[in-house]
């Protein structure tokens, strides 16, 4: 009796197994096995040079456009009505100070009275007079309410971008 025809057509790297199931052989593991690792190392080789290197350059300056500076420091007075101008907005790292134009102490604190917890470390941690300072630079995104703490009725807000 001739073999089924199934098993005239497997080829020759294939074994037939109990069951009649069909089984690669270790020259076909081989072959994949180094495809796979030929992927692997092409990866890791050229996979930080999959950047364009026709890239077309884009200019950095246009011609007649007003060059804007951002301003690092920025004032706000305290004076007998309080904080002017009330609300101010900064780029992060831009440094504010406030002088004291008034009759009163001045004490500038980041809200919540009494505890100062909004944001800490601002918080001028002194009452001063007429024409002193106070400056505190803004590291953190966000939008900072302040008041004199000795004046508290007196606030105003830092909004960082």
């Amino acid at each position: 009796m001739p073999p089924p025809m199934w098993l005239t057509d497997i080829p020759k790297n294939f074994k037939l197994v109990e069951g009649g199931e069909k089984k690669m052989g270790s020259k076909t593991y081989l072959i994949i096995g180094g495809v796979i690792i030929a992927l692997i190392l092409g990866y890791v080789t050229f996979k930080g040079n999959l950047s364009p290197t026709n890239s077309v350059p884009v200019p950095t300056t246009v011609e007649n456009t007003p060059v804007v500076s951002n301003p690092t420091e920025e004032k706000v007075e305290y004076n007998d009505t309080g904080f002017t101008p009330e609300s101010i907005t900064v780029k992060k790292g831009t440094s504010v100070t406030w002088i004291n134009k008034s009759q009163k102490p001045m004490w500038v604190a980041s809200a919540i009275h009494p505890t100062h917890r909004e944001l800490p470390g601002f918080d001028q941690l002194e009452s001063v007079g007429n024409d002193s300072e106070y400056s505190y630079t803004f590291d953190k995104i966000g939008n900072w309410k302040y008041h004199n703490h000795v004046s508290p009725s007196d606030f105003g807000s830092v909004v960082v971008e």
